[in-house]
C-alpha cells in the first residue's frame, strides 16, 4: 500500500452525543483510553495527518481535560454523527485516505457505520476495519459459532433462545448469593448471553441439572433468526484473549501475544476487570496454532481483530484452546499492547512498518477495564 497522508478516527461514544450521555462511566473511560492511545501513536507516524471526530459536547469536555495530543485535528460535530457520515460534502476534513471506526457490535451499530464508510459515499477512503459483511457475522455470537464450526475451529456448541426462555433461565438455576469471587476457580454448567452483547454485559452463569439443561436445549430455536439470546456450555480453563492486526494478506497479519483476562463473578453476573499481557509460554503456545488457523480462515483484512479464548489443561498435561467469541473492532487491550511494544504499534496498524517484526519489551503489562495500563518487571 502506498503511504497515506490522512487518517480519520471515529469512536462511537465520543462522536455521538446521545451515545455518550447514555453510556456508563466505565464505558466512557474505556472509549477515551482507547482513542487517546491510538491517536497518540498515529500522530507520531511521519507524514500522517490525523483527524478525530468528536461531538460538540465531548470536544468541550476533553478540551478542558487536555488529554488529547495537540497535533490532532479535531472535527467538532454540531449535527448528529448519522447526518455527518452521510453528508456528500465533508469540507471540514478534506480528502481522507484511511478511516478507523471504533464502535460496539450491539444493536448493529458497528455494521451500520461500516456500511456507510464502505459505501460509495466514502469512495477513496479505506477503512481499517473488517468488511461490514464479515463484521456482521462476528457481531452475532450465534453466527460466529456457526462460522467457526464450518471452518473446523474449536468453539463451544451454541443454542439460540427466545426472550421468554432467557427470562426463565435468568430466574432459575442461577446463584442467588451476591458474593464475588475469581471466575477461573469455579465450575458452572452453562453461560447465558445476549446474541449481540458487548463484553460481559448481561452475561449470566447457570447451574442446571442434566435434565434441566437437556430441556432447555430441546426447546431451543435453531432457525429462529429473531431469537436474541444464546446458551453455551461452560468451558473451564484460563480465560485469555488475543489480538490480530490485518496486513491486507494472511501472510502479513500480525498475531499479537496472548494475554490473560481477569473475570470475576458477582452472584450470577460476570464482570470484566482487565487483564495482563503476555500469558505464560505454555498458554501462548497452545493458542498460537488456533490463532494461525483463524487468520487463514478470515483471509485478507485490514485493521484490528480480537478473539476471546479459553485454554484448558488436559489430563496428559498438554493444553487445548477454544475460541469463545470474536471481537471485530479495536479493543481496550490496545492500550496494553502499545506499552509492551518496543516501537510504535500504529506503524503496523497503518501498514507503515514494512517487513519489520513487532519487538516486545520484557515484563508484563497489567491493565484495567478502564484502559489504564502499567508495565511491571518480568
Amino acid at each position: 500500500m502506498d503511504d497515506c497522508s490522512s487518517l480519520l478516527i471515529i469512536e462511537e461514544l465520543l462522536a455521538d452525543g446521545l451515545a455518550w450521555e447514555q453510556a456508563t462511566d466505565s464505558l466512557r473511560q474505556e472509549a477515551v483510553a482507547m482513542v487517546t492511545a491510538v491517536a497518540a501513536d498515529a500522530v507520531n507516524v511521519a507524514g500522517l495527518r490525523v483527524c478525530l471526530v468528536l461531538s460538540d459536547h465531548v470536544a468541550e469536555l476533553l478540551g478542558r481535560q487536555g488529554c488529547l495530543p495537540t497535533e490532532l485535528q479535531i472535527v467538532r460535530l454540531k449535527c448528529s454523527l448519522d447526518t455527518w457520515l452521510q453528508s456528500p460534502a465533508r469540507q471540514d476534513i478534506g480528502p481522507t485516505q484511511l478511516a478507523l471506526l471504533i464502535a460496539p457490535e450491539s444493536g448493529g451499530v458497528l455494521v451500520r457505520r461500516l456500511q456507510v464508510l464502505q459505501s460509495e459515499l466514502w469512495r477513496g477512503t479505506e477503512t481499517l476495519n473488517l468488511p461490514w459483511a464479515l463484521a456482521e457475522i462476528f457481531s452475532d455470537k450465534f453466527r460466529t459459532s456457526q462460522w467457526l464450526q464450518a471452518r473446523g475451529l474449536t468453539t463451544p456448541k451454541t443454542w439460540l433462545l427466545g426472550r421468554e426462555q432467557a427470562e426463565a433461565l435468568r430466574t432459575r438455576g442461577l446463584v442467588t448469593t451476591a458474593s464475588e469471587s475469581d471466575l477461573s476457580t469455579e465450575e458452572w454448567t452453562a453461560v447465558l448471553k445476549p446474541r449481540d452483547g458487548v463484553g460481559c454485559e448481561q452475561v449470566r452463569l447457570l447451574q442446571l441439572s442434566t435434565r434441566e439443561l437437556a430441556a432447555v436445549v430441546s426447546s431451543s430455536h435453531p432457525a429462529d433468526l429473531n431469537a436474541s439470546w444464546i446458551l453455551q456450555p461452560w468451558v473451564s480453563g484460563v480465560a485469555c484473549s488475543i489480538g490480530l492486526i490485518g496486513g491486507g494478506t494472511p501472510a502479513n497479519t500480525v498475531i499479537l501475544p496472548a494475554g490473560h483476562q481477569t473475570l470475576r463473578r458477582h452472584g450470577a453476573a460476570v464482570r470484566y476487570c482487565g487483564g495482563e499481557i503476555p500469558c505464560e509460554a505454555a498458554i501462548n503456545a497452545a493458542i498460537t496454532p488456533l490463532a494461525q488457523a483463524l487468520v487463514t480462515a478470515i483471509g485478507p483484512f485490514r485493521g484490528w481483530l480480537g478473539a476471546d479464548i479459553v485454554v484448558h489443561q488436559n489430563n496428559g498435561g498438554d493444553c487445548s484452546a477454544t475460541i469463545i467469541e470474536i471481537n471485530p473492532r479495536l479493543c481496550t487491550s490496545y492500550v496494553g499492547y502499545r506499552q509492551l511494544a518496543c516501537g510504535n504499534l500504529a506503524e503496523w496498524l497503518l501498514q507503515r512498518a514494512g517487513s519489520a517484526r513487532v519487538e516486545w519489551r520484557a515484563g508484563v503489562i497489567r491493565f484495567g477495564a478502564d484502559g489504564r495500563a502499567r508495565l511491571e518487571a518480568g
